[in-house]
């Protein structure tokens, strides 16, 4: 269970986070516009980024979600370079980015994922 009171996202505290997941994955659009604001601002991710990626991966292979779920976790992820301060939260979700990159992939074709080694 993630404490998210300990974790800030692009503008503070990010105990809004929780309630924004369980509203996006209902359909609210502006849940969804806030989620990407908080998470992933201008490309820049924080702690609570990264914390929410397990979810934002769950989401992704809900059916009827969209797929905003991947898009989001995949702006996260590529902001992982950037100094954000949650090294052992990004060594923690190890398994679920090697799975976002996997369901990337999938949604990619065989053109991407035939690509010579």
């Amino acid at each position: 269970m993630i404490d998210w009171s300990t974790l800030h996202d692009a503008y503070g505290p990010a105990h809004a986070i929780p309630g924004l997941l369980d509203r996006a994955i209902g359909g609210d659009q502006e849940a969804v516009d806030r989620l990407w604001g908080r998470l992933c601002h201008q490309g820049m991710i924080t702690p609570a980024s990264i914390a929410a990626l397990p979810q934002l991966a769950d989401m992704a292979k809900t059916e009827g979600v969209g797929d905003w779920a991947l898009d989001l976790a995949g702006a996260i992820a590529s902001g992982l370079l950037q100094h954000h301060g949650a090294d052992e939260e990004v060594a923690r979700c190890a398994a679920t980015l090697a799975e976002l990159r996997a369901m990337a992939a999938a949604g990619c074709g065989p053109a991407w994922t035939e690509r010579p080694t």
